[in-house]
């Protein structure tokens, strides 16, 4: 990462690299890297150069502000979970607003579902993914389009699912 940086790329010019997970059965994971832009930013008193880059990993969009070594000074995954580097004083301060994730993230709907132990299975029409690739696995699947939505997905309750409930 720190050579590509320090090579200058240009706006649009992609770097590819891999990390190592354990969490699936390929332990290669490959991550995008689209150079975006470079500006000069004072950090402490020093005028640095600070690299603009997007990053997509397993279909999650990351858009990152980072040194020329590579290291990350901000990040925002997903348009709404931000990292970034601060000083430790202000870390420390716990009197920041907080975020309900699951308020943040959730999908309103539009009409009663009905008595949720009754459901099973939902069917979202999903528009704007751009290449975000929706997981699915044996209870969840994205389906042909509609007329209105760029994508269907589908999700089911388990029969696994619904003993535990009841």
């Amino acid at each position: 990462m720190a050579g590509w940086l320090k090579a200058m790329p240009k706006k649009g010019d992609k770097f590819e690299s891999y990390s190592v997970t354990l969490e699936d059965a390929n332990i290669d994971t490959k991550e995008t890297y689209t150079f975006k832009s470079m500006k000069k930013l004072r950090l402490g008193g020093v005028d640095t150069e600070v690299f603009e880059a997007s990053a997509v990993s397993k279909g999650g969009v990351q858009e990152m502000e980072m040194l020329a070594n590579g290291v990350p000074i901000r990040t925002v995954l997903g348009g709404f979970l931000e990292q970034r580097t601060e000083p430790e004083a202000t870390a420390k301060k716990l009197e920041a607003v907080e975020i309900d994730i699951l308020a943040a993230s959730s999908i309103p709907v539009d009409r009663s579902l009905g008595d949720p132990e009754e459901v099973s299975a939902l069917t979202l029409e999903v528009r704007g993914l751009g290449n975000y690739v929706l997981p699915q696995s044996h209870r969840q699947q994205l389906k042909p389009a509609t007329r209105r939505a760029s994508s269907c997905w589908s999700c089911a309750a388990t029969s696994r699912w619904r003993r535990k409930r009841r």
